[in-house]
C-alpha cells in the first residue's frame, strides 16, 4: 500500500516526502520495550539463595546449578564486578589431624544489604 503511493507520486509527478515517509515508516523495525530479567535461570536460583537470611554454601549452590566448585567461585567474584557484596556469615572449619584442614570445611556466603 505504501510502496503503491510512492510509485503514484513518482509517476504523477507529485510530492513523494509523505508517501516516503509511510514507507520508511513500515519497513523500519518496530521499537522494543526493554525486557525484564529472565526467569528460571541458574542465575537467578543463585541470587535467591545467597538473598536467603540464612545464606547458602557453595555445596549448595553447586547442587542448585550442577556448577564445579571453581565455576561457583568465580560466579561469588564476578558479583563484586556488578556491584553486589557478598559477604561471609559463618566459617565451619573442621580439623583434621595435626590441626590441619580437614575436607568437611565450608564457609556460608549471603548478599550483603
Amino acid at each position: 500500500m505504501a510502496a503503491e503511493a510512492v510509485v503514484a507520486a513518482w509517476e504523477g509527478g507529485s510530492d513523494l516526502a509523505p508517501a516516503m515517509e509511510a514507507l520508511k515508516a513500515l519497513l523500519a523495525p518496530a521499537t522494543k520495550a526493554p525486557r525484564g530479567p529472565r526467569t528460571g535461570t541458574k542465575n537467578e536460583a543463585v541470587l535467591t539463595l545467597l538473598r536467603r537470611e540464612d545464606g547458602a554454601s557453595i555445596a549448595q549452590i553447586i547442587e542448585a546449578t550442577g556448577w564445579a566448585p571453581h565455576t561457583v567461585r568465580g560466579y561469588l567474584a564476578g558479583l563484586k564486578k556488578r556491584g553486589l557484596s557478598v559477604e561471609v556469615i559463618e566459617r565451619v572449619r573442621q580439623v583434621g589431624p595435626n590441626k590441619q584442614g580437614a575436607k568437611g570445611s565450608y564457609s556460608i556466603y549471603r548478599i550483603a544489604g
